[in-house]
């Protein structure tokens, strides 16, 4: 039975599940990446390694995740260590938006930080309208819709964190 994970590191989250494979040995996989690692055994008792990281989520068949917090637990022994090279976890590629029939989808044009949000649903709009000012290396953007309609939905706040191509908001 293995057990699944979500790992938050340095912002971005991972899915992990673990399998004990047989005493001290599991088989990791990490967002599709799948590992071997070893952990010692002493004196018959499995010693298994701690997340890197400071919080887990573990996925409760209900489909509520837990929160719960992890600490390394002190051990003299050495943590386990991966039998094969990891290769680096590649971007989960984002989901399509579905463009609404005669409608647009207002993206990030490049990663930054929402400062405002200027307009609201329901809220006609011009292709001079600027709906959401984005800071990005210390400058401020002036986002516009890419044509003149209304308002469907707007997918950001300010304090929010974009990448590129993240939607912001769709027009009608």
């Amino acid at each position: 039975m293995s057990k699944q994970y979500v790992v938050r590191v340095m912002g971005k989250e991972y899915n992990v599940s673990v399998e004990e494979v047989s005493p001290g040995k599991f088989k990791v996989k990490v967002d599709g990446y799948e590992l071997e690692v070893e952990s010692p055994i002493m004196a018959g008792v499995t010693t298994t390694a701690k997340p890197a990281t400071t919080t887990a989520t573990e996925t409760k068949p209900s489909g509520k995740p837990e929160r719960r917090e992890e600490k390394p637990a002190p051990t003299s022994a050495p943590a386990a260590q991966p039998t094969t090279p990891a290769p680096a976890p590649t971007p989960a590629a984002k989901p399509a938006v579905p463009t609404p029939a005669g409608g647009a989808v207002v993206e990030a044009p490049v990663p930054g930080k929402i400062l405002k949000v200027l307009v609201q649903p329901g809220q006609r709009v011009t292709k001079r309208t600027v709906i959401i000012t984005l800071e990005s290396m210390k400058m401020e953007l002036e986002i516009y819709p890419p044509k003149d309609g209304v308002v469907k939905e707007i997918r950001v706040k300010p304090g929010d964190f974009v990448n590129t191509g993240d939607v912001l908001a769709i027009i009608e």
